[in-house]
């Protein structure tokens, strides 16, 4: 994995994510300390590698792990071998290393916990309903839908992945920000800076990450976001192009390029760690979605209109660019007041004469203006499929069910437990299109759940 993010993050440049700092010059010729890159004259402003680093260690360790198998008594992954079943039927396994024999779950043990509260969810109890609706006290509560939301994680990451790996052609991926709310525990809400990847022809929410660093000391201060302004949105228009125009100049207003004011300080102060600046999270964001995907499939990936969004794709998925697997595009889509598709328009915009194109399409939603920009190989995009679209459809269907109020009075960690649980929910249970993909499971059974889990472990690369 790469260690050093100080480099340059221009298409075409033969420096194009060279992490050797010797090929640049330091300078603070815009105002800011930056490397320069004296091929293609692109200025970078300074990162701190470990804040990406530490982040993207934290979304491996809480939302990347699929099922696994470990010797309880060796402590780790060893050789294993299948040895029978216990009386209820849970599989078993044998180490090759201390000869110990341990099952996995037992699906029909964990159905009767977290059945009830799955089932609850499927009928429409909401979050803030599911406690009384349970009959549980407080405590056990809390404990279940801890296991709740680690065994859908679990099956969401799974099959995620055979999506992206079995689906053919071309993909498309639309990444863009929101900001989630919680409690932070020192008299003020949490605002948390959140990076979204959404797959566009179903709409499987793919991958959703922030920038809050758990269990951070108060006295590590590199990285930290230190802002205390809300950056204004430019405002809308019924031109595109005078958008993009609008948000060029709103980036290029900045102290830095990647200096986004999303919050003030009084909703960055957390109990349970510190919060990054977004250009950290955004870079850890796409490091941790590069795992995500299958070798040597075409992806082309549909950015919100943000530099250092941009920047952290191109510097993190650089082979697969440069190969031509992946093509990089910024995107802006809106609903339409027109009733006609419109035949393209082109213009050139931004401080590096950008290719912008738009056009009006019709989505089984309606029309939609559509405008975009070529990052990478100058090719016209599979627009068929509208990631925008899918976005807001997530975020307006959470909200629904897990209103901002409600999320305010949530600790982190458990709004995060919410969001796990919707996200498996969404991709699995809100639409028949996604769900049918994977034939005839039965998404709304934990003891499928839990049995696909324990058929993956079982199989593992450590299972003989």
């Amino acid at each position: 994995m790469r260690t050093q993010f100080n480099c340059c993050k221009t298409y075409n440049c033969s420096n194009l994510a060279n992490p050797d700092l010797s090929l640049y010059q330091t300078s603070s010729q815009l105002g800011f300390a930056s490397y320069k890159c004296p091929l293609c004259g692109a200025f970078t402003p300074i990162l701190e590698n470990e804040p990406i680093l530490s982040l993207t260690r934290q979304i491996e360790s809480n939302q990347l792990q699929l099922p696994n198998v470990e010797c309880p008594t060796c402590l780790k992954q060893t050789y294993t071998h299948a040895y029978g079943y216990t009386r209820i039927g849970t599989p078993r396994l044998k180490c090759q290393q201390c000869s110990s024999v341990f099952s996995l779950l037992s699906p029909n043990k964990i159905a009767r916990t977290l059945q009830p509260l799955l089932a609850l969810l499927l009928s429409g109890t909401l979050p803030c309903e599911l406690l009384q609706k349970s009959q549980l006290n407080s405590k056990t509560f809390y404990v279940r839908i801890k296991q709740l939301s680690s065994l859908l994680r679990q099956l969401n990451q799974l099959y995620i992945q055979q999506y992206l790996g079995e689906s053919e052609g071309c993909l498309s991926l639309h990444t863009a920000s929101f900001t989630s709310l919680s409690r932070s525990g020192q008299g003020h809400s949490l605002k948390c800076w959140n990076l979204s990847t959404t797959e566009c022809r179903y709409g499987f929410h793919v991958l959703d990450t922030d920038n809050l660093y758990l269990n951070r000391t108060q006295t590590e201060t590199v990285g930290l976001y230190y802002l205390n302004t809300v950056e204004a949105l430019p405002a809308l228009s019924d031109s595109s192009f005078q958008m993009v125009q609008a948000t060029y100049d709103k980036i290029f207003a900045r102290t830095k390029f990647d200096e986004l004011g999303y919050a003030i300080q009084a909703e960055c102060q957390s109990n349970n760690g510190e919060i990054l600046r977004p250009v950290y999270a955004a870079h850890a964001h796409w490091i941790s979605l590069s795992k995500l995907l299958p070798k040597c499939h075409s992806f082309d990936f549909f950015l919100e209109h943000e530099s250092f969004i941009r920047g952290g794709a191109i510097t993190n998925l650089t082979p697969e660019v440069i190969s031509g697997n992946y093509n990089l595009y910024y995107l802006y889509a809106q609903r339409s007041l027109a009733v006609t598709p419109s035949l393209i328009e082109h213009k050139s915009i931004g401080w590096w004469g950008e290719t912008w194109s738009t056009q009006t399409r019709h989505y089984p939603s309606g029309y939609w203006d559509i405008t975009f920009c070529a990052l990478t190989a100058n090719k016209k995009p599979t627009l068929e499929f509208n990631g925008v679209e899918w976005h807001q459809d997530y975020l307006e269907q959470l909200h629904q069910w897990l209103p901002l109020e409600h999320q305010k009075t949530l600790s982190y960690e458990m709004a995060k437990h919410w969001r796990t649980i919707f996200t498996y929910l969404y991709n699995f249970t809100y639409s028949q299109q996604r769900s049918a993909f994977f034939g005839e499971f039965d998404f709304t059974s934990i003891t499928e759940i839990a049995s696909a889990l324990n058929q993956y472990a079982a199989n593992s690369p450590h299972r003989k």
